[in-house]
């Protein structure tokens, strides 16, 4: 029996394997994403964590002039810890913008795979039709034989008297 070949296979192969390459590359930018929060949440948690420290110093009553030195973590820290936000903000944003990018060049990548991939269904539908019809008029060549066979015997009984 006859197999389907789809000559377009290598293109619809090369097709999913730039699709799959598009998938690494935003998985990758999407774990930057990740980590970039992560970062952000941790370091805010902390500038947050030192402001509530200072004010807990600075807001003793019956103590004597604060001591900044005692602190846990001094001003110019948070405020080094604040500029490192930032930065990460910035850093984040860029990095919305290429997972951006990367998941539209991957949603270009699935609908050309796609596309080949439609093509090969309706091509493989197609030539299961075809074969149907092949083996339909095999199946009608075969029972009019068998009919032309039958009448041929039959009359050769009739005229032998054999009925």
């Amino acid at each position: 029996m006859p197999t389907f070949r789809f000559n377009l296979q290598p293109a619809l192969e090369q097709r999913q394997r730039v699709e799959e390459t598009k998938m690494r590359v935003v998985a990758d930018i999407e774990r930057e994403r990740v980590v970039i929060e992560a970062v952000m949440r941790e370091t805010q948690a902390r500038i947050d964590k030192g402001r509530e420290d200072l004010r807990d110093h600075l807001g003793r009553s019956g103590a004597p002039a604060p001591d900044i030195g005692s602190v846990r973590m001094p001003p110019s820290a948070i405020l080094h810890l604040e500029a490192s936000l930032r930065r990460r903000v910035l850093e984040y944003a860029g990095v919305l913008k290429r997972l951006e990018r990367a998941r539209a060049d991957l949603m270009h990548a699935t609908v050309a795979r796609k596309a080949v991939d439609a093509l090969k269904t309706r091509r493989f539908d197609e030539w299961r039709a075809e074969m149907s019809k092949v083996e339909n008029a095999a199946v009608d060549e075969l029972a009019v034989l068998r009919g032309a066979r039958e009448n041929a015997e039959g009359g050769v009984r009739r005229r032998s008297g054999t009925h």
